[in-house]
């Protein structure tokens, strides 16, 4: 006995069904759909916080009580509640920070400070540009990363700060790795918004990474110094 395709009466075999039915059949897919309508919507509209949980709060009594006597309109209200379930998330992700996030620290102009903390990932390292004949200082090699805030020097000595910040020197940091505990001396800021209509927004796609604030160290790393090496330690 073989098991084809199946036939109809006639004995032609039935076309195969179109991938995107039995996709849509998917029972997460109703859920899914609702909750990227709950982040795009305080993406580019912006639903405050407290909105969003009070409305998921109230589809979820509405699917309580229709659970019953109205599936359907019960499946209306749970598909509300993961939208706006969706959508207090992303607005938690993006505005929720402690208050000695490093951002509160920082303005729109860059001010020195000394802080400390871990590096989040690995630093990026460039090379230097083609030397320029227009320019008398030639751009040399340059390097990135994310650093965990853990302390920020103040009038009143260190102190503790949390946060993350992007670092960016104009130098090399062959030396330091993930999870390396430093020191850095530079110029804290908060990131640049665009500065005229359609251009990229930097500071909304760091904000989706949670960095919240830049520091900028010039013509050296020197002012970069590692206080605890933590990439090795972590493989053991």
């Amino acid at each position: 006995m073989s098991y084809g395709q199946p036939t109809s009466d006639d004995g032609y075999a039935a076309p195969p069904e179109v991938p995107w039915r039995e996709f849509a059949r998917s029972p997460l897919v109703p859920f899914a759909l609702a909750a990227s309508g709950g982040l795009i919507a305080d993406r580019y509209v912006g639903v405050p916080l407290a909105a969003a949980l009070l409305a998921a709060a109230v589809a979820l009594g509405g699917w309580y009580s229709a659970r019953r006597a109205a599936p359907q309109t019960a499946m209306g209200w749970l598909l509300t509640c993961a939208a706006a379930l969706a959508a207090a998330h992303h607005h938690a992700h993006r505005h929720s920070f402690a208050p000695d996030d490093i951002a509160n620290f920082a303005s729109d102009e860059p001010a020195a400070v000394s802080v400390r903390g871990v590096l989040a990932d690995e630093p990026d390292r460039f090379r230097p540009p083609r030397p320029d004949p227009l320019l008398t200082m030639q751009r040399e090699a340059s390097s990135s990363a994310v650093l965990d805030v853990r302390e920020i020097d103040g009038v009143e000595g260190w102190r503790p700060a949390s946060g993350s910040v992007r670092l960016a020197v104009e130098g090399r940091l062959d030396d330091l790795h993930c999870g390396d505990v430093i020191e850095v001396t530079g110029r804290l800021s908060l990131p640049d918004g665009p500065a005229n209509p359609g251009e990229r927004d930097r500071r909304a796609l760091l904000l989706d990474r949670r960095i919240t604030a830049e520091l900028r160290v010039k013509r050296s790393a020197d002012p970069v110094v590692r206080l605890e090496e933590g990439w090795r330690a972590s493989l053991f």
